[in-house]
């Protein structure tokens, strides 16, 4: 396996620090070297859609879910659209950001909230490849390096001291050829790790219907 890392200002507005310890340190111009391949490759991509699925762990509280996943670059809108549980779903569109992955749904104005504009943005970013981006908006050390067991890249952030409380951690993976996100894991401050698998083989640059990005 192939290693590197660096530190920069990074991810999703509601990461707080985790106590994870960083990777072994290598190559600085090799991070960086992903990071742009990832960024160049995925401006070429103009829709994906394919199934994803969502394996939550809370205490001895574990479920399985699945569903669709959506992604349209011009309007920087994503949608995940859960069929078991059905009715579920998270969906960053048009200023606005809905989340209905527990019980409870929610709809937060990201004109209004600063906080959930900056999470919603990063959501999109992190599909788009623009880790760039996030880590000038935020306050984490990122650690970069290539998995040669899964054919990809890895992007492993963790937030720093004084970072915002929430999030202690998320891990990006992006398939070593395509450059197209498949995988993210986010473990929460509370103790509940999310990881969402988005299928290798999505459909891309196809027409995708509003409908999916409608609450």
């Amino acid at each position: 396996m192939k290693h590197t890392s660096f530190i920069a200002t990074v991810l999703i507005a509601v990461i707080c620090l985790g106590g994870i310890p960083l990777q072994a340190m290598a190559n600085v111009a090799d991070s960086a070297a992903i990071l742009q391949k990832i960024y160049e490759t995925n401006a070429m991509v103009k829709t994906l859609q394919a199934p994803f699925t969502h394996h939550r762990v809370s205490g001895d509280d574990v479920s399985n879910r699945k569903g669709d996943f959506y992604y349209i670059a011009s309007t920087q809108q994503m949608a995940m659209r859960y069929s078991e549980p059905e009715g579920r779903y998270f969906v960053v569109s048009d200023k606005h950001l809905y989340n209905k992955i527990g019980a409870i749904p929610m709809h937060f104005n990201t004109r209004r909230s600063k906080l959930m504009r900056l999470f919603g943005n990063c959501m999109v970013w992190a599909v788009r490849g623009d880790v760039q981006n996030i880590y000038k908006n935020n306050n984490v050390d990122l650690s970069v390096w290539e998995d040669d067991k899964e054919d990809c890249y890895v992007v492993k952030m963790t937030a720093r001291k004084g970072g915002n409380k929430g999030i202690s951690s998320i891990e990006l993976r992006y398939d070593r050829t395509t450059c197209i996100i498949f995988h993210m894991e986010i473990d929460e401050v509370i103790g509940v790790n999310h990881i969402f698998r988005i299928g290798r083989q999505p459909q891309h640059n196809k027409d995708i219907d509003q409908s999916h990005f409608k609450v």
